[in-house]
């Protein structure tokens, strides 16, 4: 039996529906990843069952592109220490942007088959203090937990909600056009499907960005991005008991889930410590010789290809 977490009656009902999941073969599916990568010398990858069976239901047991995705998600973290480096949940910094509420992976019912809330928000913090880019840090510090301890998320994807209530030019000043491309090629790697991305309270200026995120992204991907002017008009979309109760919604509050994810966090240190030991040595023979490779030449990203 593979050593991996029970799922609940309906999340594997649901695997087996949209994944491909066929209990008796995961074991074998895990065996021959592993084998795999044991004979991949250029890459240093995890090989326990529950991530490896992460990438299998990530990409619906396709054994080919499972090993293609692992591969692009280390090339992705070597490529970009600015996001996958020096991530210690205690540091004082990171713990800071954490206390801020910033990026919060909603409270879900792990049993359920709901998709993940994903609430990011944008405004209303100091733009000279905290770099976005450290926001960033903190934000796949989030989507690694989820990534690794989540089964909802894995399974029935992610919708994020994004806040832009209160951005103004310091943040827009910080969010280049080829940051922004990056961001958005480093999604492709995680093995998680995103269900929906809403933008709510535009804010002026925000139209070449818009255009930017929507000319990287490929067509399914973009048919799944909404801009929405208030949260009135998300709550039409998005059932308002998935969110905080600041948000109009029946979720715990604020504070709540931030008390929570920052315990969850640093429960978690000393695998984020770990994280930097596991890379992609050399890129010869991933199919990515090199970062332009991976996240398209300056001015001319590849699309992101979206399950």
């Amino acid at each position: 039996m593979p050593n991996i977490r029970k799922l609940s009656e309906s999340l594997q009902q649901l695997a087996y529906d949209e994944l491909n999941e066929k209990p008796e073969r995961i074991q074998a599916d895990i065996d021959a990843l592993r084998s795999w990568l044991s004979q991949t010398t250029y890459l240093k990858s995890r090989d326990d069952d529950q991530f490896l069976v992460t990438f299998l239901r990530g990409c619906k047991y396709s054994l080919e592109k499972a090993k293609k995705k692992i591969e692009m998600f280390y090339v992705a973290r070597t490529s970009t220490p600015e996001f996958f480096t020096n991530r210690d949940p205690t540091d004082k910094y990171l713990q800071e942007i954490i206390n801020l509420g910033l990026i919060m992976p909603l409270p879900v019912d792990e049993s359920k088959t709901d998709a993940r809330i994903i609430l990011t928000r944008l405004g209303g913090y100091d733009y000279n203090k905290y770099n976005f880019l450290s926001v960033m840090k903190v934000t796949y510090l989030m989507a690694d937990w989820c990534l690794i301890n989540s089964d909802v998320t894995i399974i029935s994807g992610h919708i994020n909600v994004v806040d832009l209530k209160g951005c103004g030019i310091g943040i827009m000043s910080q969010i280049t056009p080829t940051l922004i491309k990056k961001l958005s090629s480093l999604l492709e790697p995680f093995p998680v499907r995103v269900k929906a991305i809403h933008l709510v309270h535009p804010p002026k200026g925000i139209e070449t960005a818009f255009k930017i995120l929507m000319s990287v992204c490929h067509e399914k991907l973009r048919s799944r991005i909404f801009m929405h002017e208030n949260f009135d008009e998300l709550h039409k979309v998005v059932d308002k008991k998935y969110l905080p109760k600041e948000y109009g919604g029946s979720n715990s509050s604020l504070p709540e889930i931030i008390v929570d994810w920052r315990q969850k966090i640093l429960e978690s240190r000393q695998w984020y410590l770990e994280d930097p030991n596991y890379r992609i040595e050399s890129l010869n023979g991933t199919g990515a010789t090199d970062y332009g490779t991976m996240f398209g030449a300056e001015g001319s990203f590849r699309s992101l290809n979206i399950d």
